[in-house]
């Protein structure tokens, strides 16, 4: 092994790899430092600036998402126990043009299927008195259906059959239907997509031994519309003898309008945030673990499935 002469360059290595300390002259001394550092924070500290994924993306809004979000924040409220929001209009001064010609056609149209399949009316019928019993619509006086605002709006209506559930007929409230070239889904805003990906719920669905699953029942319905904005969420049915046209509104939030997936996802995540004190694990499964209303998750034991989200 050779040793470098009398103040000869000294050659240490240390744990960030080889330096040299000394000086070539000799009336100098030679001093080596030595840091007692935390290495592994250290290491793990410059590790994160190089790791271009640990950069969180930073969601940017438009002018029209954030006019949305604005809206909500000034108009959600609880009233009797649940939450009733305005919807998202593009422009709160706006008159809604004469809608209810194109619902009464479409009804018209909708009877002469009801006149040809015999328990046809009975199976919408039966629909909107489960929903009126709900008291997510309300039936109109013929003088209050006289009385049309300017947010006065109407719905034209159609069924859907799902073949996974023969005999069943789902109500649709039509919100892209145009009545002078316009639909009313054109006046209001879509707001921000609040929507979890799927890429991140399913996987984590997967970890587990043991699946959680379940879903909010109803979960726009459950959102009223303020008294100002119900009213353009009306509808037309006939009477039980079919001789008559009722007049109805609709009290509770429907799937139809562009702004409902927004406002659905906005009240419940605020709605977990409110009682988190009391149902804490309930907060990361309602905002991390949900699709929509379709909450889906796992744990690794059936004790802490039974528990969670209980507390």
């Amino acid at each position: 092994m050779d040793e470098g002469k009398w103040n000869d360059p000294i050659a240490s290595k240390c744990m960030l790899g080889w330096t040299i300390q000394g000086s070539a002259n000799s009336n100098r001394h030679v001093s080596m430092h030595h840091c007692d550092c935390n290495w592994r924070e250290l290491h793990d500290e410059v590790k994160e600036q190089f790791n271009l994924e640990s950069i969180s993306p930073k969601k940017l809004l438009s002018s029209e998402d954030k006019r949305a979000v604005v809206v909500l924040e000034q108009t959600c409220q609880i009233k009797c126990g649940k939450y009733k929001v305005d919807l998202l209009r593009r422009n709160d001064l706006q008159k809604l043009p004469e809608s209810r010609t194109r619902a009464l056609k479409r009804l018209q149209c909708m009877r002469t299927r009801i006149l040809s399949e015999t328990d046809l009316f009975t199976k919408i019928d039966d629909q909107i008195k489960n929903l009126l019993a709900k008291g997510y619509p309300k039936q109109l006086s013929d003088e209050e259906a006289k009385k049309e605002e300017t947010r006065t709006w109407y719905f034209p209506k159609f069924i859907v059959l799902n073949p996974n559930k023969p005999g069943k007929i789902r109500l649709v409230w039509d919100a892209v239907v145009e009545t002078n070239v316009v639909c009313l889904n054109d006046f209001l805003l879509s707001g921000p997509d609040c929507l979890n990906s799927l890429i991140n719920v399913l996987p984590a669905f997967r970890v587990g031994t043991v699946a959680v699953s379940g879903d909010i029942a109803e979960m726009f319905h459950r959102i009223n519309i303020s008294h100002e904005d119900m009213h353009s969420q009306r509808f037309l049915w006939y009477d039980v003898n079919r001789n008559k046209i009722n007049t109805y509104v609709m009290r509770a939030m429907t799937l139809g309008i562009s702004c409902a997936p927004f406002i659905g996802h906005y009240v419940r995540d605020k709605n977990a945030e409110v009682h988190q004190q009391q149902f804490s694990l309930a907060l990361d499964a309602i905002q991390r673990a949900h699709y929509v209303a379709d909450f889906i998750d796992s744990m690794s034991n059936k004790q802490k499935a039974i528990k969670y989200p209980a507390k």
